[in-house]
């Protein structure tokens, strides 16, 4: 639906997040340009067992509190069961120097499981539900343009009120339903064999503030479906080769509630995908291995949209887009737009082994992906982001052509990784700010989706360093450039340069006591495009011409943070977790690039957490 519609899963249900890049990432998706994330839950053991764990959570900005509880039951048959429920209650965030209104949360989430899990086969059924309520920061609802126009340029925020838990409009409300089932299966002298089907139902509701008997209304209703179903085969029955290989096919339905009464953001659609995937790994011998990739994919979208026609005329359709059109609604078209695309992606990367302790990965790709529904299809407001977005028909598959190199080792107390890269991207998208619109539900940025040829340059480095027995030191930096090679000029919403350090001391036969300090350093982005643009405003009675200041990043930033944590033993089976930690304890003022909500107010302040947690 969006960039910054993550999917809504519970992170309790998780016990382990997995990167996989390379020739691997393939086997998930050919558009998977950076790599691919996996959330997995605890694997059940094969034996007579219950465990089980509670999580009580408090925080000091927002005064929120949160439980969290799961149980595991496992038989020496492999059958096993699984629960979880998480609650959560927050009021409104707080800056260093003002209450952020409207920022409370409700969530209630449980999920639901049952499996079998033996040596060669077995399988895992699940469903879970996640509901939150999300306030929108009550200050980027701004009602006129000389209003906007103020917030951008000062940073000032023009609405604070006292804290309360109250959530008003402008809101969100998301429900999330998921339900799969896996199997798998090993077959002797050929390999194993894993199938998945899954349903996914997504509402998400956006409130406006409104008047009258529109009130309570939604004024955007999205009802996504999708049923995806993936297969593979892992092959290993030659020596020193390896190999894995399937089929994706997925459908998805969205439907955009007309009876909100309000111009749909995103139109109703079908999407259609079928890939498939061949993936080899050749071990050379016990130093070095050769992994390769190839993938494909087929999507066909299938919209029906209305459009203004002063909005059509506005983005130059008439010449190429009339075919689309099936109907005449007065002021608007009704269209039809049926796009088909075809991805091809490809891997081929080394890994070396030397000394034991270190190691060299290198890797070259190539990857496609078609733009989505809400850069093709967008036209509206868009209240969780608080602009107004605007798609593109025009806009064509992205390509990426990437290189990688990676350097792994361990040398007496110390890890290190270093791995840099180069990305070029053909038709890269990207959001522009546009302008400034006015509308009967207050005055918002417009921002427009584009595509340029880009180069994406940068590196990661990792240090992790182990003194004096009980005290451990770890650094992160990381850095990317990303330039327009068609304008030459920076690409906007680049990360800026960041460095994470913390020290951390650990004593094991002292309750497995833990305490860290860290911080995270964050530079000021230097590199950026001027998308400055004038707005006209009433000053003395007149309209005059201002500098309209939506493209200077904010300034860098040094957040400091604390971490605590000891493990009381209950009885032989059960244990105490106690963490006790503060972020930002310095109560720094600041404000991110990558947040579109920094034009309207400052990030958060000072939090202090306590975290109680059960295992048993």
């Amino acid at each position: 639906m969006g960039v910054e519609h993550a999917p809504n899963i519970d992170i309790n249900t998780a016990d382990r997040l997995t990167v996989i890049k390379g020739a691997a990432a393939l086997q998930y998706g050919g558009d998977a340009i950076g790599g691919v994330i996996i959330v997995e839950p605890k694997r059940p053991p094969i034996k007579d067992t219950i465990m089980g764990k509670t999580i009580m959570n408090a925080a000091s900005n927002g005064r929120s509190t949160g439980l969290t509880s799961n149980l595991l039951k496992s038989y020496e048959t492999g059958l096993y069961w699984k629960v979880q429920g998480t609650l959560k209650y927050m009021g409104d965030l707080q800056a260093p120097d003002y209450i952020l209104s409207n920022t409370g949360v409700r969530e209630k989430d449980f999920s639901v499981g049952i499996g079998l899990n033996r040596i060669n086969y077995g399988f895992d059924a699940f469903y879970s539900y996640f509901n939150t309520d999300i306030g929108i920061l009550r200050a980027s609802q701004l009602g006129n343009i000389t209003d906007l126009v103020r917030v951008i340029n000062s940073g000032e925020p023009n609405y604070v009120e006292e804290f309360t838990y109250d959530i008003n409009a402008p809101r969100q409300d998301v429900q999330h339903q998921l339900a799969k089932i896996n199997f798998f299966r090993r077959f002797r002298n050929a390999g194993e064999l894993k199938m998945q089907y899954s349903f996914q139902f997504n509402e998400r509701k956006e409130f406006d503030i409104r008047r009258g008997a529109a009130r309570d209304r939604a004024s955007l209703d999205l009802a996504l479906q999708t049923h995806n179903l993936q297969t593979s085969f892992n092959w290993d029955q030659i020596d020193n080769f390896e190999s894995t290989f399937g089929i994706n096919l997925s459908f998805q339905n969205n439907f955009a509630d007309p009876a909100t009464g309000v111009r749909r953001l995103i139109p109703d659609y079908n999407l259609f995908s079928a890939g498939a995937f061949a993936l080899g790994s050749y071990f050379l011998n016990n130093d070095f291995t050769i992994d390769a990739g190839f993938r494909y994919d087929f999507n066909q979208i299938d919209a029906e949209k209305f459009y203004l026609k002063s909005r059509w005329q506005e983005r130059n359709y008439d010449e190429n887009y009339s075919n689309l059109i099936i109907e005449d609604f007065g002021s608007q078209w009704l269209t039809n737009p049926v796009f088909n695309y075809q991805n091809f992606s490809a891997s081929l990367g080394g890994n070396y082994q030397w000394k034991q302790n270190f190691s060299m990965v290198m890797n070259l790709s190539a990857a496609s992906r078609m733009p989505n529904p809400s850069e093709l299809f967008s036209d509206g407001l868009h209240h969780s982001a608080a602009t107004i977005e605007l798609g593109d028909l025009s806009l064509q598959q992205e390509k990426a052509y990437k290189a990688s190199l990676g350097f792994e080792g361990r040398f007496d107390n110390v890890d290190f990784s270093v791995n840099p890269y180069i990305n070029h991207i053909r038709d890269f998208i990207f959001l522009e700010p546009l302008g400034i619109e006015q509308t009967i539900r207050g005055a918002f940025p417009v921002h427009q989706y584009k595509q340029v040829d880009a180069r994406l340059f940068g590196i990661d480095i990792n240090i992790d360093f182990q003194f004096l027995e009980m005290f451990n030191y770890t650094t992160r930096f990381a850095y990317v450039n990303g330039q327009d090679i068609e304008n030459n000029r920076p690409i906007i919403d680049m990360p800026a340069p960041n460095w994470s350090n913390k020290i951390q001391y650990y004593n094991q036969s002292l309750k497995d006591l833990k305490i860290g300090l860290g911080n995270d350093l964050v530079f000021k982005q230097t590199r950026y495009p001027n998308n400055d643009f004038t707005a006209n405003i009433p000053v003395d009675g007149e309209l005059t011409p201002t500098l309209v200041e939506i493209s200077q990043p904010p300034e860098g930033y040094n957040l400091w943070y604390f971490d605590s944590e000891v493990k009381l033993p209950l009885n032989n089976r059960s244990n105490l977790g106690i963490r006790f930690s503060v972020n930002n304890i310095l109560n720094t003022k600041y404000r991110d690039y990558l947040n579109r909500q920094r034009f309207y107010a400052d990030d958060l302040g000072r939090n202090f957490l306590i975290q109680l947690k059960f295992n048993y």
